[in-house]
């Protein structure tokens, strides 16, 4: 049992009760307005996630939507074949300039002696390298290459191709330069307004 005796409801009567219900009233309030608050950034921070997450575009996507032109240019390098697909706007960028968005289509012919050859495409222009973009493997042989890239001001962009041997027959792996083909914007007729 407990030391404590059971407090006399008659004395509950004499301390003042509006000064007590006010206290109790007013940490209520508090706990309440913090709890809500808590409440209310817990539920923006994860209904902004999964709205960001939703509509994340990807590089492939803004090519596919944006204003362009399919040029449908061959270029031949090696065993390699390459397809400008598509060559679209992106806009301007502060200090970087105006994006332009490349789809190559790369098909490989196959080497006697190959493993498993992987096929990369360097743009270059006037600042150095620039590999804003991804690579997809479509099958053995044919890779899928969206771009980002600042064109320089004569619209030629040079590429290189590199192969990089990864299969037993490339001990240890390599990679090769087996090229470069340059895409001359102007001369394939591509509209100033998408490039410049």
């Amino acid at each position: 049992m407990s030391e404590d005796m059971p407090m006399d409801l008659k004395a509950l009567g004499d301390i003042e009760s509006p000064e007590v219900v006010r206290e109790a009233l007013r940490r209520f309030r508090r706990r309440a307005l913090r709890n809500g608050i808590w409440f209310l950034v817990a539920a923006l921070l994860i209904g902004s996630w999964v709205v960001i997450g939703r509509s994340r575009v990807t590089l492939e996507e803004r090519i596919q939507r944006a204003l362009g032109v399919a040029p449908g240019a061959v270029y031949t390098v090696g065993n390699v074949t390459a397809t400008l697909v598509r060559v679209a706007d992106l806009g301007d960028v502060p200090d970087l300039g105006h994006r332009v968005g490349i789809h190559v289509l790369v098909v490989a012919q196959p080497r006697e002696s190959a493993g498993s050859d992987t096929y990369t495409l360097v743009f270059q222009h006037e600042a150095g390298t620039l590999s804003v973009g991804t690579s997809t493997r479509l099958n053995a042989r044919a890779f899928d290459h969206w771009i980002q890239i600042v064109v320089p001001a004569d619209a030629k962009v040079p590429v290189d191709v590199y192969r990089e041997c990864s299969g037993q027959a490339c001990v240890p792996r390599q990679s090769t330069s087996i090229g470069r083909f340059t895409i001359d914007l102007r001369a394939l007729g591509v509209p100033e307004n998408i490039w410049r």
